[in-house]
C-alpha cells in the first residue's frame, strides 16, 4: 500500500516543522522514533506496511522528497542566494565563509559528507563527519545503507553540489585541479619485451666460415689449374 502524498497545508504557529517527520506522520499506525536515523526507520515502516517493487519506490521517492524538503527548511533552496550558500558552508565548518557563490560552490564541491547524517542532525549547529574523498565516503554509505536518492535532487539546486558517485567513487573527482597533479609522478609505463628464445651459445663468438657449394668448389678448382 503506498501513503498519501505530503501535505501543503501551512504549519501552526509556535510547531517546529520538519518535513521528515510530517513523512512518517503520514502513517500513524506506525510508532515512528525520530531519534533513530530515518533511513532505518523507513525500512522498518516499510517491513511493516510489506512495501515491496514499485510500492516501494514510490514511498523511497516521498520520503526523498521530505529529505529535500527539510534540507531546503535549514538552508534554504534558492541557488542564486548568496546567502544560501553561507549558511551551507558554515554548516560543513567552512572557514573562512567564501564571498561568493562561485567559491563556495568549489569549496562545497571538494567536501564529502553522507546526506542522510547531515539532515539526520536534530541540531544544525551539530558538527557532521567528512570524509576524505569520494571512495571513503562511499564505503561508509554502503555499509551502513545510509543512501540519497540522487533522481529526486532537481537539477541546479544548493542540494545538488554535495551529491557524490557512491557506486562509481573517485579519489579525485571534486578536487582542485592543482591538488589533483600534486602526488608523485608516475613511472612511464614500459612495453613488455617481445617472448624470445634461449640466447644461442655461439652469440658474441667469431662465427665459422660456411662450406662452399659444388659450383663455387668446381670454380675453385678451375682457377688453381689456370695459375698452375
Amino acid at each position: 500500500m503506498v501513503g498519501p502524498a505530503l501535505s501543503n497545508k501551512a504549519p501552526k504557529k509556535g510547531t517546529k516543522v520538519n518535513h521528515i517527520h510530517d513523512y512518517f506522520a503520514l502513517h500513524p499506525c506506525f510508532d515512528y522514533q525520530p531519534g533513530k536515523c530515518f533511513i532505518q526507520e523507513f525500512r522498518r515502516l516499510a517491513r511493516k506496511k510489506n512495501w515491496q517493487g514499485d510500492g516501494f519506490k514510490r514511498e523511497r521517492r516521498e520520503l526523498g522528497k521530505a529529505m529535500i524538503e527539510q534540507f531546503g527548511l535549514v538552508y534554504g533552496k534558492d541557488a542564486g542566494d548568496l546567502r544560501s550558500w553561507q549558511n551551507l558552508c558554515s554548516a560543513l565548518r567552512v572557514s573562512p565563509i567564501p564571498s561568493t557563490i562561485g567559491k563556495c560552490r568549489e569549496i562545497l564541491n571538494s567536501l564529502h559528507v553522507n546526506l542522510v547524517d547531515f539532515i539526520h542532525r536534530p541540531n544544525p549547529e551539530e558538527p557532521v563527519r567528512t570524509f576524505k574523498d569520494e571512495v571513503a565516503l562511499s564505503k561508509y554509505t554502503l555499509e551502513t545503507g545510509r543512501t540519497y536518492p540522487r533522481n529526486v535532487v532537481p537539477k541546479g539546486s544548493l542540494l545538488e553540489c554535495l551529491l557524490r558517485h557512491i557506486l562509481e567513487p573517485s579519489k579525485t573527482r571534486g578536487l582542485p585541479s592543482k591538488t589533483r597533479g600534486s602526488g608523485p609522478p608516475s613511472k612511464p609505463r614500459v612495453p613488455p619485451a617481445k617472448l624470445r628464445g634461449p640466447p644461442s651459445k655461439s652469440r658474441g663468438q667469431p662465427s665459422k666460415p660456411r662450406g662452399l657449394t659444388p659450383k663455387q668448389n668446381q670454380t675453385k678448382r678451375r682457377s688453381r689449374k689456370g695459375n698452375a
